[in-house]
């Protein structure tokens, strides 16, 4: 609410200024050929947020291939800005159409006759003379719910009337009603009478509607390469000559579908600098089929507008854009905004490079260990099949080979963030408690409890797992003199459990707990607080020691 009622004041504070400058003749038109059904599409974007719990469909029905108008870009769209919000102020559902045809005035002249109908409540008959006056009540029975219609239709009036043409109403109450506006038709073929090379500096000569323009750079300014769309001849010339300065590798197109097509024959641009108006094809439709190809740290995109509202920024933004610029360009803002996001996407791109390294060595070490230990693991099969003298201790002396072997893939996939199942942890858990009970010969079982060994368990709760048995097993070798041992992991409700009991010497935990040295119960606990388990530790003196402790697979 607050951010809606902000966006209506500052439209309506910009109103009353053009109000102020038209009612003194002080206000200046820019006149340029302009492409109505981009325009449109803009201007219809704008208002896509302010619809929605709304039934109403907002649709362009402009031909693309109209041509173009001759018409002060900004002031259009503030025409069409304020005659669609006016639209959908008074249209709770079904449609607001935005149609424009050409039409042949009686003095022969050709001009663009710009409708916009919509579904709404209607304007009565003896409203319709008075509906361009300031604040005027639409009807009085709603004035309520609906309001007046501000001071916008009376700027519109005059703005399109600045333009040298008119404007007009028809509608029916409970019906809806249709803004009918004229605009002059541009002289395009004075548009076309330079050659484009001629319109350009020389070191920019057009020899293809999208021509790169790459010169010499270092190593580093090569690699970011830059894609410039603007259907503005002079405004390429100064973007482009700002960026040629910095050596950096600049291909223009002047059209949104030549610049997918460059994006498509090309391996990749760093950075897309990015006009929102221009015909067939609006900045933001071309920004949103490069989104879905690329998202927002392969590719930047930088917007680039005359238009400065801040709903002209989200649009840009939800479109899928990085930054925003608004013209004139400056040249210090420019090279900024482009350094930085041309830094962001070399980061991505260095990121990237780096964990396809960290994967490579990864696998090289691991080939490594194993090769070297399968090796040793084939020569003491030999050995012990030859000789039959202390064929225990080379048993176990394979098996701790063995061991370490399985030991290097543990420390492999926990660094590589990789999983492991509960097969494998459960024959960890094995290997572990029978090299470090082999030489005292304590006596163990080991219980297993889940429905499939293949479930896969997060490196987390392995990791904690495998750190709190190492500091049972070194307890109990260290201090408990236990003769038997008995160990279980289960699993049930994603929830990984490993109980340890034996039946050594055991001792008083609460005096334990509170005793300045109990550094061992301290690991316990810190272990835990890490991944957000439980662990319940029980000792009697005389009876021996038990460990329970939980970890979630969520």
């Amino acid at each position: 609410m607050v951010v809606t009622s902000g966006r209506r004041l500052f439209h309506l504070i910009n109103d009353i200024l053009d109000f102020s400058k038209l009612k003194h003749k002080d206000i200046m038109l820019e006149m340029n050929p302009l492409d109505l059904y981009t325009l449109t599409e803009v201007v219809l974007s704008l208002f896509k947020p302010l619809i929605k719990g709304k039934s109403l469909k907002l649709a362009n029905s402009i031909d693309p291939e109209l041509s173009p108008v001759s018409a002060d870009e900004n002031r259009v769209q503030q025409i069409m800005y304020n005659i669609i919000g006016n639209a959908i102020k008074f249209t709770e559902s079904g449609i607001i159409n935005i149609e424009a045809s050409r039409r042949l005035a009686p003095t022969g002249e050709e001009y663009v006759e710009v409708s916009v109908s919509d579904t709404g409540i209607g304007i009565p008959e003896d409203k319709i003379n008075r509906v361009f006056e300031s604040f005027e009540q639409v009807d009085g029975s709603t004035s309520r719910e609906y309001g007046g219609t501000g001071i916008g239709l009376t700027i519109t009036k005059q703005l399109v009337e600045a333009h040298g043409g008119d404007i007009r109403v028809e509608s029916i109450v409970g019906t809806g009603s249709k803004f009918i506006f004229t605009l002059a038709l541009a002289h395009v073929g004075a548009i076309h009478e330079l050659p484009l090379q001629q319109l350009l500096s020389p070191p920019l000569q057009q020899t293809t509607d999208a021509e790169e323009l790459t010169e010499s750079t270092s190593q580093e300014s090569m690699n970011a390469k830059i894609l410039v769309v603007d259907d503005d001849p002079v405004n390429l010339e100064v973007v482009i000559n700002h960026l040629s300065l910095q050596k950096y590798s600049v291909t223009q197109a002047l059209s949104g579908a030549d610049a997918l097509d460059l994006i498509k024959e090309n391996d990749k641009f760093d950075l897309v600098l990015l006009d929102v108006m221009m015909p067939k094809m609006s900045g933001y439709e071309v920004c949103e089929k490069i989104r879905d190809n690329y998202d927002l740290n392969e590719v930047s995109i930088i917007m680039l507008t005359a238009r400065n509202r801040v709903s002209d920024l989200v649009s840009g933004l939800d479109s899928g854009a990085n930054d925003y610029m608004t013209k004139p360009i400056s040249k210090a803002e420019l090279l900024a905004r482009t350094r930085t996001q041309i830094n962001l996407v070399q980061l991505y791109e260095k990121k990237i490079r780096l964990e396809k390294e960290f994967t490579r060595l990864t696998t090289k070490i691991h080939s490594s260990l194993k090769n070297k230990l399968d090796a040793a693991q084939n020569f003491l099969l030999h050995f012990t099949q030859s000789d039959k003298t202390n064929t225990d201790d080379l048993i176990h002396l394979e098996k701790l080979i063995s061991h370490c072997s399985r030991e290097s893939k543990n420390i492999l996939f926990i660094i590589a963030n990789r999983e492991c199942t509960l097969g494998t942890l459960y024959e960890e858990l094995n290997l572990k408690t029978e090299l470090s009970f082999y030489i005292l010969e304590i006596s163990y079982t080991i219980q297993k409890n889940y429905p499939d060994e293949n479930i896969i368990i997060k490196p987390d709760a392995v990791q904690y797992i495998l750190d709190i048995y190492t500091e049972c097993l070194d307890n109990i070798v260290k201090h408990s003199s236990a003769i038997n041992v008995d160990i279980s992991i289960d699993y049930t409700d994603n929830q990984l459990t490993l109980s340890v009991r034996d039946d050594g010497v055991g001792f008083n935990y609460l005096k334990q707990k509170e005793k300045a040295d109990s550094y061992g119960l301290d690991i316990f606990d810190q272990l835990t607080k890490n991944v957000n388990g439980s662990l319940n530790i029980h000792s009697t003196p005389g009876e021996g020691t038990s460990v329970k402790s939980s970890v979630s697979n969520d």
